[in-house]
C-alpha cells in the first residue's frame, strides 16, 4: 500500500525539492572560511586575551568522521595537542560531544580535560567526577524511532545510532 502511494516519481520530486531548498539555505548561511586575514585577527585576539575558554567539538572537528563512530578514537597526535593546550596559562577548554559518557571515560578519563557528553547531559570538569546536568526521559524515542527508520529506508547508506538519551540519524 505504501509503495503504491509513494512512487519513484513522488520520491524523486520530493528529493529534488528538498535538495534545491538545502542549496538555497547553504547559500544563505555560508560560512566564512579561514584565510590569512581572519586567521591573523583571531590569533591576535587570542594572544591579547587575559583568559580563554575554548569549546572544542569532537566529531568532525578534533577527530574525522568515520563510518563506524567507535573508530573515531583520539590518536596520539590529538592527545599530545590537547595536552599542550591544557598546559597553556589562562586557557581552559571543554571537549563537547554527542557521544556517550562511557566512551569518553575510556578515551579521556586519565586526562584532566573538561568534557561534555550526550549532547549536554553529562559534564566532567577538570579533575572532578561526572555530573548529570539534566535528568531526561527517554520514552519519546519509541515514538520517534519508526519515523527515523522511514528515512533510513528512503536514504541509502544511512543508519540510526541509538544512544542512551538520543537517536542519531547518520
Amino acid at each position: 500500500k505504501r509503495l503504491s502511494r509513494y512512487t519513484v516519481e513522488k520520491w524523486a520530486k520530493e528529493f529534488m525539492k528538498s535538495l534545491n531548498s538545502t542549496l538555497k539555505e547553504d547559500t544563505d548561511n555560508a560560512v566564512q572560511k579561514m584565510n590569512p586575514t581572519n586567521q591573523d585577527s583571531m590569533l591576535n585576539d587570542y594572544n591579547k586575551s587575559q583568559k580563554r575558554l575554548l569549546f572544542l567539538d569532537y566529531d568532525g572537528t578534533l577527530a574525522g568522521f568515520k563510518n563506524n563512530p567507535q573508530d573515531a578514537k583520539p590518536d596520539a597526535e590529538l592527545i599530545t595537542l590537547l595536552d599542550q593546550l591544557n598546559e597553556k596559562q589562562n586557557t581552559d577548554f571543554v571537549i563537547v560531544s554527542g557521544r556517550d559518557r562511557e566512551t569518553f571515560e575510556q578515551w579521556f578519563n586519565h586526562k584532566s580535560y573538561s568534557l561534555i557528553t550526550d549532547h549536554g547531559v553529562w559534564l566532567k570538569d577538570k579533575n572532578e567526577d561526572w555530573k548529570m546536568l539534566e535528568r531526561l526521559k527517554t520514552d519519546w524515542m519509541d515514538n520517534i524511532l519508526p519515523i527515523l527508520e522511514s528515512f533510513v529506508d528512503r536514504t541509502p547508506g544511512t543508519f540510526i545510532e541509538k544512544k542512551k538519551y538520543s537517536l542519531a540519524w547518520h
